[in-house]
């Protein structure tokens, strides 16, 4: 199985061949396979696919932060996916493997932690609220001066 595949692989919901790709060819992990430069791993966070997005993620290993630092044509990396969906497993084995990913900035200047608020993923964001690094609050801020606050107010997530 080669890395043309992975496209093919992922859209028909293949998922164990993605995998198999991934242990058994490191290029494959870095391939950008869709026109707005996703890697199967932003497919299969997108698809919602846990299980599948841990076993990619182990299939990195030693590679594994550089990989999910790759971005797609929005600047989004997959733990900004994974956060935008609410995915507190998915955020929580991403985050752990390089919790500098939490402060990665898309083209939005949105963080992964910015992005669970303006979703109003409370859980998620909890979550990587827990792998924060700085402490200065700038990661709940985009460079326009938007706060997670002002994401939670217009998107009325309210709850005590």
């Amino acid at each position: 199985m080669e890395v043309k595949n992975l496209f093919r692989f992922s859209m028909i919901g293949q998922w164990d061949n993605v995998v198999e790709v991934y242990k058994n060819n490191p290029m494959a992990q870095e391939a950008k396979i869709t026109k707005s430069e996703d890697t199967a791993l932003h497919i299969a966070v997108a698809s919602g696919k846990t299980d599948i997005v841990s076993k990619l993620v182990e299939a990195m290993g030693e590679n594994a932060s550089n990989i999910l630092k790759i971005e797609n044509e929005r600047g989004n990396t997959a733990l900004h996916l994974a956060a935008a969906l609410g995915n507190m497993e998915m955020c929580t084995f991403m985050a752990s493997k390089d919790p500098t990913l939490v402060a990665a900035r898309n083209k939005e200047s949105e963080t992964p932690l910015f992005s669970a608020a303006l979703h109003g993923k409370k859980t998620a964001f909890l979550c990587l609220h827990s792998f924060n690094q700085q402490n200065d609050g700038s990661l709940c801020r985009k460079s326009n001066g938007d706060t997670i606050l002002h994401s939670a107010i217009s998107g009325e997530y309210y709850s005590k």
